[in-house]
Parts: C-alpha cells; structure tokens; sequence
C-alpha cells in the first residue's frame, strides 16, 4: 500500500509500507516532484522474492484487470485460462496462491481446480473471484474467501495477502 507523508506545505513523498520476504520494501521513496530518492529493491530481487499467485481466468479482460492489481499489490502473477492448465503449471512450479474464477475455459471449474489443490495441500490460500457466489457454500473449499464479481483489485490483493499471513503466521 502507498501512504503519502505530509508537511505543513502539502505532500512531500508517497512510499510503500508492507515489506518482501527478504525484509525489503518494493517500492522506494519518491519525492513530490517525482524524484527517486531511496530504492530498496530492484525488479529482479522484487520478483524473485514476491509470493507467486496463480490467476486462473477465461476473461481476456479480467486477466488483465487480476494480473495489474496483483502486480501492483507486490505479487508475481501466472495467468492461464483452463483450469486443466493451472493443474499443469502446479506440477511444474510451486505457487503461493491461487485466485480464481468457478466458470472457466476447459472441462474443469473453479472449484475443482481447488479441490484437487487442497488434496495435496490443505491449507493452500484460494480466493474465488464468481458471479456465481450462491454456490460458494456447497462447491468452495474450506477456509477459502469469495470475492463477488465486480470486484476491485484492492479486494482481491488483501484477501490474497490476509491468507497468506494466515498460513505463515506462528501457532501458539
């Protein structure tokens, strides 16, 4: 998230204020004049360290929507259309998260998709991005968030960052 500090005289600069894995801001200071003052990161380390989220959409549009606001909240983002792709890109690379649709492109829905990856990890972070929230109850796995379409970005990038501190956070 951005926060703006202020002077007496207005804003003097915007910064990020969550932090990567590796304790690094991926975001540095910038002035209001648009001057980099102190970055912490460059795009490889940001990407290497960022969760990596699998975005699992058949709309051209609201990939693209997912996968800015993803990026934008400091996520690395895979996206594919079928729900039988993202089986595939799971065997092949380990994910951090998924998001979601229930309606896609192939044989396989949503649901499914999060079946068959809560099978193999119980307490994989899954978030349905549905217009199709009355089915949630009966079809969506357990633990998992709904975001109803329309959605903002902004939703979706806390419900993925909430259950991702979930899963990491310490047990007492």
């Amino acid at each position: 998230m951005l926060q703006t500090a202020r002077s007496r005289s207005g804003p003097i600069c915007v910064f990020s204020y969550f932090r990567l894995r590796n304790g690094k801001t991926p975001f540095g200071f910038i002035s209001e004049g648009g001057t980099e003052l102190d970055f912490q990161s460059s795009e490889a380390e940001i990407m290497a360290d960022s969760p990596l989220i699998l975005v699992v959409e058949d709309e051209f549009f609201l990939q693209a929507d997912l996968d800015d606001g993803l990026s934008g909240g400091g996520f690395a983002t895979e996206v594919v259309s079928s729900g039988e792709e993202a089986l595939t890109l799971l065997k092949t690379k380990r994910h951090d998260a998924l998001v979601t649709d229930v309606k896609l492109a192939g044989v396989l829905s949503g649901w499914e998709v999060a079946r068959q990856i809560r099978e193999k990890d119980p307490s994989f972070p899954v978030i349905y991005v549905t217009a199709y929230q009355q089915d949630w109850a009966a079809n969506g796995v357990a633990n998992s968030v709904l975001i109803p379409k329309p959605f903002t970005s902004a939703k979706v990038v806390a419900a993925v960052w909430s259950l991702l501190n979930q899963r990491t956070a310490p047990t007492t």
